[in-house]
This record gives structure tokens, C-alpha cells and sequence, in this order.
């Protein structure tokens, strides 16, 4: 399929233009952009939501991280002092 081209817009237009008329086209636009604006809308308050559902995770996951990093590195460093002998075959 397609992408819609500037000819076809126009063709889209003219059509809804005679099913319409001119006098309900400023209608159907005007709630067409209300409900575009309510969507957006939405959007936000669902996108803030989320950033404040954040926030306080990261608060957590910080401290965890942190702690996680410390052990790995005492981990790695008991390992280095710990003798790598050959274990010999009987």
C-alpha cells in the first residue's frame, strides 16, 4: 500500500466538502480539534503519571545499585586472593 500523496488529500477533501457542505464543515472541524485536544490531553496527564511513577523507583534503584556494585567488587577482589593452584591428577 501507498502513501497518501497531495492528490489524493485533495480528492478526500472535495469529497467531504460535497457530502457536508459548507455550512457543517466549520462543525466537524471544530469537533474534530476538540477531540484531537481531549486526546492530547490524556496523553499528558497519563505521561506525567508515569513520570511521577518513576521518581521514587529510581530513588530505590540507586541505593541497590550501589550496593550491588560494592558486592561484585569484594566478590571479584576475594577471588583474586584466593590461591589458583593446579589441582593435581591421581
Amino acid at each position: 500500500m501507498g502513501e497518501i500523496g497531495p492528490k489524493e488529500l485533495l480528492l478526500i477533501a472535495i469529497v467531504i466538502l460535497l457530502l457536508f457542505g459548507t455550512k457543517r464543515l466549520p462543525e466537524l472541524m471544530r469537533g474534530l480539534g476538540k477531540g484531537v485536544k481531549t486526546f492530547n490531553d490524556g496523553k499528558n496527564s497519563v505521561m506525567e503519571e508515569m513520570d511521577s511513577i518513576k521518581k521514587p523507583m529510581n530513588v530505590v534503584k540507586n541505593p541497590i545499585g550501589a550496593a550491588k556494585k560494592e558486592m561484585l567488587s569484594s566478590m571479584k577482589s576475594s577471588i583474586t586472593d584466593v590461591d589458583h593452584e593446579p589441582v593435581e591428577k591421581k
